[in-house]
């Protein structure tokens, strides 16, 4: 199997052995980067780490679209990151593997939001393939921890890891076992998140360094240890892994002496996803800590996230109304905020608005 044929497998341990073959041998970090890609079904971004710079996969295409949703998705863009998946939906017909993928990010994007139903449906539409089976037990144990399921993650996570590295197929499993022991300390589930990491640690010993990040997390949220919670958070925004930043600093937050800063940053970045659950959360530990409430940089960011959220329903086909009931505004607002926007951006219906924001011409415009 030649390298290129290697690479767009996605099998992360063949693609790392035929990295160091070729004479690239790779970094710790670029080993992570390629389970992390490999985890999501970023085949895209695989090939692009094993190949090498001078080897760009084309923007356009199945796995050009979906490397803009995983990236979108980390960067906290989920607007754009849901633009992707619709034009995937609409754009390019199939059930390929990147469409699976799509749908759980989809999935994991709604049940932050707080939009269950949605959530619950992107999720069923997601055929479970053997390929991503960490990735959808990763989506249901997020789905679990916006809905008072907590104490199922811990147990949920486990039997998938267990399973996974019995077949040899460790890839994502770091990023699984930490949204569940996220997930297991914040429903002060003690016995689940030390559970965990155990688990975490025989990981550790398999696959190494792509481990730390979860092993230095799962530390922290079981001693209660800041220190080892610095450094798997310094871990987590090399990685430019934004929303679980957000979520570590949520639970951080809740043992930190001052917990201050990790509320701030959970706030910010909760905001800036519109993960109206999270917010809840963030205003939760607020009251638990007896601290003043985080507050938003600024009305400007905080508009502009509404704008793109009322831009992607309409995308989705959604009345003003239904919009209203969905953001749990006034219809009234949703028509001043359409007011505002079709002055900035010249467009003059919603059809026109839903097309500028699905071709990528909006961005300016709602910043």
């Amino acid at each position: 199997m030649d390298l290129l044929t290697t690479a767009l497998s996605g099998d992360p341990g063949a693609c790392e052995r035929a990295w160091r073959r070729s004479g690239r041998a790779p970094s710790a970090r670029e080993v992570g980067w390629l389970h992390c890609a490999a985890a999501v079904g970023d085949i895209a971004s695989v090939a692009e780490l094993v190949l090498g710079a001078g080897h760009r996969v084309p923007a356009t295409g199945v796995l050009g679209v979906y490397r803009r949703v995983v990236r979108d998705y980390a960067a906290a863009d989920w607007s754009q990151a849901m633009s992707a998946v619709r034009e995937l939906e609409l754009s390019y017909a199939g059930d390929t593997l990147a469409h699976q993928a799509a749908r759980l990010i989809a999935a994991d994007i709604c049940a932050a939001r707080g939009e269950s139903g949605q959530a619950a449906q992107w999720l069923d539409d997601a055929v479970p393939v053997p390929g991503l089976a960490v990735m959808r037990a990763w989506v249901r144990i997020g789905l679990l921890s916006r809905t008072g399921g907590d104490r199922r993650a811990a147990p949920l996570a486990r039997r998938v890891s267990r399973r996974q590295r019995a077949a040899g197929q460790r890839a994502g499993l770091h990023l699984l076992l930490m949204r569940a022991v996220r997930t297991a300390a914040f429903a002060d589930d003690h016995d689940g998140a030390a559970g965990l990491l155990e688990e975490i640690e025989l990981l550790r010993d398999e696959t190494g360094t792509e481990a730390a990040e979860s092993l230095f997390l799962a530390r922290a949220l079981v001693h209660r240890d800041v220190h080892e919670a610095r450094l798997a958070a310094d871990l987590t925004r090399e990685r430019g892994d934004l929303p679980s930043l957000m979520d570590s600093c949520l639970v951080i937050a809740r043992f930190a002496e001052d917990p201050r800063p990790w509320l701030r940053e959970a706030h910010g970045l909760a905001t800036r996803c519109g993960a109206s659950s999270l917010l809840e959360r963030v205003r939760a530990v607020t009251r638990e800590r007896g601290v003043p409430a985080p507050r938003a940089r600024g009305r400007r960011e905080a508009l502009a996230a509404t704008e793109r959220r009322i831009i992607e329903l309409i995308g989705e086909g959604l009345t003003n109304r239904q919009i209203a009931l969905r953001l749990q505004v006034s219809e009234k607002t949703v028509e001043n905020h359409l007011t505002r926007l079709f002055a900035r951006t010249g467009c003059r219906s919603r059809v026109e608005l839903a097309a500028a924001s699905l071709g990528g011409r909006l961005t300016q415009a709602v910043t």
